[in-house]
Order: structure tokens, then sequence, then C-alpha cells
């Protein structure tokens, strides 16, 4: 058990914590970046393809953040109490709830993907590629909920070396499949979820080895499945709220995509890769939210408030550094950042243009992420959908009316993104203020153990 956590001092806590998370994030990244460059090949309409399909695959990655965000929490929680094997148990019946409604939504999810992505008004070979590649990656669904549930019981228990290694591992071995399976066998989008799911494989074989020698986990003492609806309502509390925020965003990007296709393909595929560049900004902070609730949580169950509030402070003062360094490059250099996944000439003039309004969005956005890591570790995570949904829909009104009626074009869409962002980031630290001047909210965290 990682008792390091609550007792050292806080910057080298977030540090030892973060560093492997943003890191493992990177790697994400560095394999989404992959993915578009062998894909670009295949020319801008596959690349729009892959950035249409992108947002269907986020409601997948929300619905996995209800498995990642409640494990963190409820087995942090127990950790940080000293119940390791009530930590243990709740990890087994939290995966074996959590398997059971990802497998039932294999069929309905390439139902309603197929609906999504029509209403999206997309061009037919966009669209086509776009359901291809979801389709196969729903199939490896199951896939994915065993790698990151695993992820992030391993990361509650305080050591985030081990998931950025299984992460390497399946980035590698991505990496040296997507060109085999797309552009040499001519598989296209559907090579690219292939070999996705086929690396996700080799991860779990990694994970699992990691997580047992961590949490001396044994499946003799804590058997798969075992079952219990009460921890799964109180799993579903935690993590819907941020999954909620994560769904609303994807869908609502369904209809920017459809305002956005109005100027043409090569707009879908600009803000496609735009998108995934933001994402440097957004996964660093996705490492200071997993350090954030591993903080937060084991500080709650140890019952130490104080050392919460302050992990946050200090978290928000590294990963804003980080954001600004990032929009001052977006803004002076955006070519670099373009050129390897665009060739033609108007989609990269578009980007440019996407990114450059952007820059100014990179502190607010990394803020909106680390606080929400706050807000789960807490296990408090309401406002984690109430704050941001409601900016979410204001983006579409905005974008017609900029793009439209005050004819900016689609720069129009992109100033809407960032106003809409500064002030739901605004709103949730405001949030986050009273919470603290209320601090017996944090004492009275129950422990998740209590009914076991």
């Amino acid at each position: 058990m990682e008792r390091w956590i609550l007792n050292e001092k806080i910057d080298k806590v977030l540090f030892r914590l973060a560093v492997p998370a943003v890191i493992t994030n990177f790697s994400e990244l560095l394999l989404n970046l992959g993915d578009t460059f062998w894909v670009s090949f295949l020319g801008d309409t596959s690349v729009a393809a892959l950035g249409t399909a992108s947002y269907i695959i986020w409601i997948i990655f929300s619905l996995l953040d209800i498995v990642e965000s409640s494990t963190i929490s409820l087995v942090s929680h127990e950790v940080g109490a000293g119940k390791v094997s009530s930590a243990n148990k709740i990890f087994t019946r939290l995966l074996s709830f959590f398997m059971i409604f990802f497998v039932s939504l294999i069929i309905p999810g390439i139902l309603l993907s197929k609906i999504g992505l029509e209403a999206t008004g997309v061009e037919e070979a966009v669209f086509e590629g776009a359901f291809t590649y979801v389709f196969v990656t729903f199939l490896f669904l199951p896939v994915m909920l065993l790698f990151y549930a695993l992820e992030a019981a391993t990361q509650a228990f305080g050591d985030t070396r081990s998931p950025m290694e299984a992460t390497f591992i399946v980035v590698i071995l991505n990496l040296l499949i997507d060109p085999v399976l797309v552009l040499h066998f001519k598989m296209g989008l559907a090579g690219l979820a292939i070999a996705s799911g086929i690396s996700r494989i080799a991860g779990i074989f990694y994970i699992y080895r990691k997580f047992v020698k961590t949490a001396g986990f044994s499946s003799k003492s804590h058997k798969f499945p075992d079952f219990d609806f009460r921890l799964g309502v109180r799993a579903f509390s935690i993590g819907f709220p941020v999954s909620l925020g994560g769904i609303s965003f994807s869908l609502i990007y369904f209809y920017i995509v459809k305002i956005v296709a109005r100027f043409g393909t090569p707009a879908v595929a600009a803000m496609a890769v735009g998108n995934r560049i933001e994402g440097i900004t957004y996964l660093f902070g996705v490492g200071y939210y997993t350090a954030v609730a591993a903080v937060v949580g084991q500080s709650i169950g140890a019952q130490k408030p104080e050392r919460a509030k302050r992990a946050l402070n200090r978290a928000l003062i590294h990963s804003g550094l980080f954001g600004l360094i990032m929009g001052i490059l977006f803004f002076f250099f955006p070519d670099i950042f373009g050129r390897p996944f665009l060739h033609e000439h108007q989609s990269l003039s578009i980007f440019k243009s996407y990114l450059r309004i952007n820059a100014f969005n990179q502190i607010a956005m990394i803020y909106h992420v680390v606080l929400e890591g706050a807000f789960v570790g807490v296990g408090y995570t309401l406002p984690n959908f109430v704050v941001p949904i409601p900016f979410w829909f204001l983006r579409i009104p905005l974008s017609i009316y900029l793009a439209f009626k005050a004819g900016i074009g689609v720069n129009g869409v992109w100033l809407s993104m960032l106003i809409t962002q500064t002030i739901s980031s605004a709103l949730l630290y405001v949030w986050w203020r009273i919470l603290v001047n209320h601090h017996k909210a944090l004492r009275q965290v129950k422990s998740p153990g209590a009914h076991l």
C-alpha cells in the first residue's frame, strides 16, 4: 500500500504520480496521432472520417470514465484507510458489474452510432469510413473495459508507473501493426480499430501482473464474477456525472460537425486534426487529474482534508504553466502541428486558424480537467456535468450565430469553443472554492466498504 502519498511533500507526490500518468496519456496521444498520420496517406477524406468517428469513440471512452472514476475513488478511499483486502474486493465487484453492463452495450451502440453518424450530414465516403471504424471498435469493447479497469485500480493503489509501461506496450504494438493493416493489407480504418484491439489485449496481460504485485491481489481470494448491485449503483453515482459530461460533449459535437460540414470536408478534416493536437494540453491535464484524484481520495480516506485542498492548489500551478506554454506554441507555430497530417492547402489553412484561436483556451481547458479530478477524489462529481454541459450546448447556437449571422465563417465555431470553455472553467473553480469553504462535506464522505 502506497502510504507515501499521505506523508511526502505535495509537490513531490504530484510529480511522482502525474509524470508517469502524463507519459501514459502522451503515449495514447502518440497512438492517436500515429493513426491520423497513417490515415493521412489515404487522403483528407479518410482523415475527416476518422475525425467524425472520434466523437463516437469519445462516447465510448466517456462511458469507460464511469469505470475509471469510480474505481479510483472507491478503491483509493479504502487504500487510504488501510483496508487493502476491502479495496481488492471492491475492485472485483466493480469489474463484474461493469463487464455485464458494457457487453450489453455492443449491439445497441453499433445501431445508435449509425444513426448518429448519418445525422452529421457528412459526405457518403466520410460516413462509410467512420462507421466501419466505429463498428470494429465496439467489438473490442470488453477488451477496452478490462484494460482501463486494471489501469484505474493500479493507479488507486498509487502505482502510475505500471499503467505507463502497459500503455507503452499498447502504443508500440499499435504503431507497428497500423501500417501493415491500413496500407499493406488495405484495410483502411477497420485496420486501425483491429490494431488497437490486438494491442490492448497484450497490455492487459502486462498490467494484470503488475496489479497483482502492487495490490497483493489474488484471484483465489477475490473470485470473478462477484456481483454487488449496491456497489454498482454507488459507482454509477460517482462515475456517471463525469461520463455524462463527456457523452454530452460528444453528442453536441455531432451537431458541431454538421455546422462545420457546411464549409466542406477540408473544414471537418481541420477540426479533426485540431482536436487531436489540443489533446497535448488536455492529456497533460488528465495526468494531473489522475494524480489529484488519487491524492485527494487517499487524503479523504485518511481524514486529511487540508492535504486534499493543498494538492489541488499545487496541481493548478503545475498544469497552468504547461497550458501557457502550449498556448504560445499553438499561436506562433501552428504549421508544425498541422503539416504532418494535412496535405491539402485549404485544410491546413483552416487548421491554422483553429489552433491560433484555441491557443487562448489552453489554460482554461487544463484547469477544467484538473478540477474534475479533485471532485472525483472527493467522490462528489455533480459539478463535473452540471457546470460544463449547459455551456457545451451553448456552443451550438453561438456557433451558428458567429459563423452565419455575424459572418465570421468557420472561425465563428472556433470562437464559440473558446468563449464557452473559459466561462465553464471559471464556474467550476468557483464551485470548488464553495466546497472548500464548507469542508465538512469532505469529512462526511462515507467509506464504500462499510457494507462489505
